[in-house]
This record gives C-alpha cells, sequence and structure tokens, in this order.
C-alpha cells in the first residue's frame, strides 16, 4: 500500500511540474489560448493526449494546430485554467463555486 502512495505522490509531482513549466516553454510545444480576460498556456502533447477536443482542435489540418494558439473570447480565465488544469492532473478542483458566475448570459 505504501508503494502505491509513493507512485501516486510521484506520480502529482510530475503532472505539478509539467502545469508549472507551461508558459517557459519547456518540455515540448508550448501553445496559447486567448480568453475573455487573459491568456493561458498548455503543452500540446498533453491537451491532445488528455482530450479528444483538443486533439481535433490540434490535428494537422487546422489552423490552431499550425499557429498553435486559439480564441476564446467568451470564455473568463478563470474557466480555462480550471479546464486545463483538470486536463494535467485528471482531477476536477476542489471548489465551491456559482457556476452562473462563469457563464454569459
Amino acid at each position: 500500500m505504501a508503494a502505491n502512495e509513493s507512485v501516486q505522490r510521484n506520480h502529482q509531482s510530475l503532472l505539478n511540474n509539467l502545469y508549472n513549466s507551461r508558459e517557459n516553454g519547456e518540455l515540448g510545444i508550448v501553445v496559447r489560448f486567448q480568453c475573455e480576460n487573459g491568456q493561458v498556456y498548455a503543452h500540446k502533447n498533453v491537451l491532445t493526449a488528455g482530450s479528444d477536443n483538443f486533439g481535433a482542435m490540434f490535428s494537422p489540418d487546422h489552423i490552431e494546430n499550425q499557429t498553435n494558439s486559439a480564441s476564446f473570447p467568451d470564455t473568463s480565465l478563470d474557466v480555462l485554467n480550471i479546464v486545463i488544469k483538470s486536463i494535467y492532473t485528471q482531477k476536477l478542483p476542489n471548489m465551491i463555486f456559482r457556476t452562473t458566475s462563469y457563464v454569459k448570459r
């Protein structure tokens, strides 16, 4: 049981280190997402491995793959960060929030 917990901790540490290296372009191709109130960066290989939707977005015949960028003008920085972090960690954040504050009317 202790060995399994150690593997889990190491795995989580690896994912957190990868997540934290996004903005400096280390460890692979980094893509930029322009959103309503800022920018978010992520590793293309992590996104495509962790999400079918991002996998399709970054397929060879799409402009997002060629430019390594995408625009989400109706999405807040907070929401996009939650999505990106959940792909890296394969966990949803432990937080309670009012979804209506993140939804445009």
